[in-house]
């Protein structure tokens, strides 16, 4: 019994804090409309894990981990399309 409720709140945590963790990310590059310093490499892997977990939650029933990783995948192909139309360092003119 309380093993289920330790399986909740790790659950519970490590959902808020995968969600939280782009979306300041996703902020910054809206306002800056800049995403030149991003790497692409971590955006594409954030993704395909993002969808690894979410097959994962769904195979095995887990909610926490099946929700969390449907926003998180969302959130990443946001991040994607902003790297794709930021993602060019701007120049100041001179």
């Amino acid at each position: 019994m309380v093993a289920g409720y330790i399986e909740q709140f790790f659950g519970a945590v490590a959902s808020v804090t995968t969600v939280v963790g782009i979306v300041p990310q996703i902020y910054k590059a809206y306002k800056t409309r800049s995403m030149g310093d991003v790497s692409t490499a971590m955006l594409v892997n954030y993704f395909l894990c993002s969808v690894s977990w979410l097959v994962y939650g769904v195979v095995t029933n887990s909610t926490y981990v099946a929700v969390s990783n449907v926003i998180c995948v969302v959130t990443s192909i946001i991040s994607l399309y902003q790297k794709r139309k930021y993602g060019k360092k701007h120049t100041e003119p001179r």
